[in-house]
């Protein structure tokens, strides 16, 4: 397989272009939630990404000629290889796991724990949460290497009853290590993949190095994992300071998407103002500034939208799910998960004419372009603009307040994107909204 430092290089490319973030037209620039939710359906901005293809298993395009493949279904691989054979034994009890890994017509990717004995199950995945913690390793769709360098939160089984939506997981590159340079794609800033595209017949296994840790509310995230030396001191005590997680409770959410300030960000305020915020006095102004950065019922991550029509199915659960096999079925058509041609053959006679929308054989549909976002927040009457604009893997949020009293609207960039969290997602931003 072509080294990871190559795939960035190739896919970075596209940064050299900026010009092919152009807004679409104004009738079409605020987007409801039928025109698109997210860059899992067929993106109209976008161009074609053709890797050096040897094979195509199972009708899919793939990166490179060093790859391993099994006319076996996913089931049988994990059972049949010494790195993943634990981790099939620990998802052996659990009937619809098997009845899904094992079932030729449906398409699944597994995150598979390297080694993982009985002794190395973290706490956070043993007893009832077990089930949760191995759902949140599958994913109902094909995703190879290629394409999670391009798609940063990728579904999953997973459904939590106060999120809006799947559960999801975090695909990004590590530091470069200092003596070597080289990088890995780490799983919610945590799991390192060892291990690359493992193909079955009906889905893919990457191997990682751990269990991925449980998701966990917005508010315990932000107590628990932002630190003060990171430099989110502030707004640890500014949600303390506030009660912002009873203000949440009460507001009974399913789903939700928190732009948060950092210190540098609290630090540009007027030294009077920021002294006021914290102080009793300044507690009711401060828990309405904190309600004009969180926008209810909608969770907006870089890459997927869910809105407030999947707020109010959730609403309705009163626990955690799993979509049964008959319910993720894959379609290979436009309105599939991503765009991609199931050619086997790249010289087809069909190529000639194909519509000029559809991709190459051998090529993935790279999500190209800008999208916008009016979204209300939980201060009555105020909204935040966000505007997305992408190139691949290559994702860049901005954020504007509503103007009030006639003044100029604030403006924010998202310094980093994408905290899942068990009730929503939360970004960092470089400004206060006020």
């Amino acid at each position: 397989m072509l080294p990871l430092v190559s795939l960035v290089f190739l896919l970075k490319s596209v940064q050299a272009v900026p010009e092919a973030f152009s807004p679409r037209p104004s009738s079409q620039a605020v987007l409801s939630s039928q025109d698109v939710h997210n860059d899992l359906q067929e993106i109209p901005k976008s161009f074609d990404f053709c890797p050096p293809v040897d094979r195509i298993p199972h009708q899919f395009p793939y990166i490179g000629p060093e790859y391993r493949w099994w006319d076996k279904t996913v089931w049988d691989v994990l059972g049949s290889l010494e790195q993943t054979r634990s981790f099939a034994d620990v998802l052996r009890p659990f009937d619809d796991f098997v009845s899904r890994l094992s079932d030729p017509d449906l398409n699944t990717t597994v995150w598979a724990a390297a080694a993982a004995a009985d002794s190395a199950i973290p706490r956070w995945c043993q007893g009832q949460a077990l089930h949760e913690c191995l759902a949140n390793h599958i994913s109902p769709h094909w995703v190879p290497t290629i394409r999670e360098l391009s798609m940063p939160n990728t579904p999953t089984l997973l459904r939590p009853s106060t999120l809006n939506g799947e559960a999801r997981i975090h695909i990004s590159l590590s530091v470069p290590d200092s003596a070597t340079g080289e990088v890995a794609l780490m799983v919610n800033r945590h799991s390192r993949i060892v291990q690359h595209d493992i193909m079955a017949r009906n889905g893919i296994i990457h191997v990682v190095d751990s269990y991925f840790p449980p998701l966990v509310p917005m508010m315990t995230f932000i107590d628990c994992s932002l630190t003060d030396e990171g430099g989110y001191s502030l707004i640890r005590r500014a949600v303390q300071h506030a009660d912002f997680a009873g203000e949440l409770e009460r507001a009974q959410l399913y789903g939700a998407t928190f732009f948060v300030p950092d210190d540098a960000a609290f630090g540009e305020l007027d030294p009077p103002y920021l002294e006021f915020l914290f102080r009793d006095e300044g507690r009711d102004v401060l828990k309405t500034l904190l309600r004009g950065h969180l926008v209810p019922n909608r969770t907006l991550f870089s890459n997927a939208f869910y809105d407030a029509d999947r707020a109010a199915a959730a609403s309705s659960k009163t626990s955690n799910s799993m979509e049964t096999p008959s319910q993720v079925k894959h379609v290979d058509d436009k309105g599939s998960w991503y765009s991609y041609q199931v050619n086997p053959s790249r010289n087809s006679s069909e190529v000639q004419s194909r519509s000029q929308s559809q991709s190459q054989p051998g090529c993935y549909r790279v999500p190209w372009g800008h999208r916008q976002f009016v979204l209300e927040t939980l201060r009555p009457g105020e909204e935040l603009t966000v505007d997305i604009a992408r190139a691949g893997g290559f994702i860049d949020l901005r954020v504007q307040g509503s103007a009030g009293n006639g003044g100029a609207r604030a403006r924010a960039k998202v310094k980093i994107a994408d905290f899942l969290c068990s009730d929503g997602v939360v970004h960092i931003v470089d400004r206060v909204l006020i």
